[in-house]
């Protein structure tokens, strides 16, 4: 290992070094890196550190929050979202990434009105053919994701579902498809099976320094965030608790759908309405079925995908 001040080699062991004297920092594993402050790229690998998220109170204007660390979901059962009309086809291949979150609050319960576009939006996409339909029940030759693990985290196929799983307290494991384009609907059941957190993750860049993330738990407490780590920017676009929308626990199995067209989202739970949300700030990316350790380690299950090009 090479001293960071004047670049002698230390011994293995060493405090410091024997050339300078300067302390020896020890570097991460390469699984499980930090991410850099001020939105420097983030180093290669399959895990890191994202930026930190504080649960902001429903109902609220969105707000933003300059830490680091990561979003705190909720639980995903269930998600259809909606980012179609750039003509390509979703990715193929999967790939798995651990990020630091922190503790959720809690929040206050909401019922949600439903407008006459959330509800148009909603039909017109369950009116056309899926360009993809996929029950996430193995591994086949066309599946649309891959097997990965590392010593805390996986994804993988297990008893007919995708598992996203996290044994590491303040993680989150994303497990992404790639190539996602502007305009376009995704559809699928989610099962929380145990621990804390579940999450869908939208228009995510290569680096994941930018993203939108839907996230939710057991107990039906929800939250929509925008992300920009160059800037260590996160914008709360909307939050609340609808419970009874939900109807979700441990091992239920619970239907999302979430629509994003240009600049607009819509998310419906269970095939009802939830909110929607206008927000430009991230146009095209990557899409991400997630787990999240706040406190405990968490297991989703993830089954009947379907996404449309709009």
């Amino acid at each position: 290992m090479q001293c960071r001040t004047c670049q002698k080699e230390i011994p293995q062991g060493a405090a410091v070094c024997p050339a300078c004297l300067a302390p020896v920092t020890s570097v991460p594993a390469p699984s499980e890196f930090v991410a850099p402050q001020g939105g420097a790229p983030l180093p290669p690998g399959n895990a890191y550190h994202a930026p930190y998220y504080p649960y902001v109170a429903p109902l609220a204007p969105p707000k933003k929050k300059r830490k680091t660390g990561l979003i705190v979901g909720l639980s995903i059962l269930g998600i259809v979202l909606v980012l179609g009309g750039c003509g390509l086809a979703c990715g193929l291949s999967a790939q798995g990434f651990v990020y630091l979150v922190n503790q959720a609050g809690t929040t206050g319960t909401m019922q949600p009105i439903e407008t006459t576009e959330a509800r148009a939006a909603y039909n017109e996409v369950m009116n056309l053919t899926p360009k993809i339909s996929d029950t996430l029940a193995s591994q086949g030759k066309d599946s649309l994701f891959e097997v990965d693990s590392d010593e805390t985290s996986s994804c993988g196929f297990q008893d007919s579902s995708y598992h996203a799983s996290i044994d590491h307290t303040g993680y989150m494991r994303n497990c992404h498809l790639d190539k996602f384009c502007v305009n376009f609907a995704v559809q699928v059941e989610v099962n929380l099976l145990k621990g804390d957190l579940a999450a869908l993750m939208f228009r995510a860049d290569e680096d994941m320094n930018n993203y939108y993330l839907f996230q939710y738990d057991a107990q039906g407490t929800y939250e929509l965030i925008g992300a920009d780590n160059r800037t260590d920017d996160f914008a709360y676009l909307a939050s609340g608790s609808a419970p009874t929308r939900f109807n979700a626990d441990y091992g239920k199995k619970v239907l999302v759908t979430l629509i994003a067209r240009n600049d607009k989202f819509y998310i419906y739970i269970n095939q009802q309405y939830l909110t929607q949300v206008t927000d430009e700030s991230f146009t095209v990316g990557f899409l991400a079925l997630t787990a999240v350790d706040n406190q405990r380690p968490t297991e989703v299950a993830f089954s009947n995908l379907k996404v449309w090009e709009l």
